[in-house]
C-alpha cells in the first residue's frame, strides 16, 4: 500500500534545505549591503570615486550609507550575531 502526502505539502526535509538556503543567502545579502554601507560612511576613496564620477556629492554617500547600515542592523543580523 502506497502513502502518498496531502497535497500542498512537502517533505520536512525540503522544506528545511529551502528555509536554510534562504536563511545563507539573506545572510549574505546583509553582509554585502553592510560592507557597501561601512566603505560609504568611511570615505572609502573607491566610493568617493564612485559618487564623484555619477555627479553625486558627498552629502548623498553619507545618506547611502547610512541606509546600508541600518537596514543592515534593522535585518536582525547583527542581532543573530551577538546573540551566538
Amino acid at each position: 500500500m502506497s502513502v502518498t502526502a496531502p497535497a500542498g505539502t512537502r517533505p520536512v526535509a525540503r522544506r528545511r534545505a529551502g528555509t536554510v538556503a534562504r536563511r545563507v543567502l539573506q545572510a549574505g545579502l546583509a553582509v554585502v549591503f553592510a560592507g557597501a554601507g561601512l566603505a560609504e560612511l568611511g570615505g572609502s576613496p573607491d566610493m568617493v570615486a564612485l559618487f564623484a564620477d555619477i555627479g553625486a556629492g558627498a552629502p548623498t554617500l553619507g545618506l547611502l550609507g547610512a541606509a546600508g547600515v541600518v537596514a543592515w542592523v534593522r535585518r536582525g543580523e547583527v542581532r543573530a550575531l551577538l546573540r551566538r
